[in-house]
């Protein structure tokens, strides 16, 4: 079905008020306002857990003996990476319930 204003087998205003009218909606009712809440929440969480991670880096370099982990640049890349994965893994799941 062609969608151009008069071409052959076009449906009219009306028709397509009426088809519009009479089609159930497919999946779950949801509300607008609810899922930009969980977008939200969705990001606040993201963007704190990179916030986490660079207050908690410096603590991270820090030798063993004065309580750090004592890492090294790979280490930093590892555990900031599956971190970032964890968060964005975490978002994708919330954002399905």
């Amino acid at each position: 079905m062609s969608t151009r204003p008069g071409a052959i087998g076009a449906p009219t205003d009306r028709e397509l008020r009426t088809l519009t009218e009479e089609t159930p909606a497919s999946g779950p009712a949801r509300s607008v306002k609810l899922l930009a809440a969980i977008a939200t929440f969705g990001s606040l969480l993201f963007g704190y857990d990179t916030g986490v991670i660079a207050g908690a880096l410096p603590y991270m370099y820090m030798p063993s003996v004065a309580g750090g982990l004592g890492i090294n640049e790979f280490e930093e890349g590892l555990v900031g990476g599956v971190l970032a994965i964890g968060a964005a893994i975490g978002a994708i799941g919330a954002g399905r319930l």
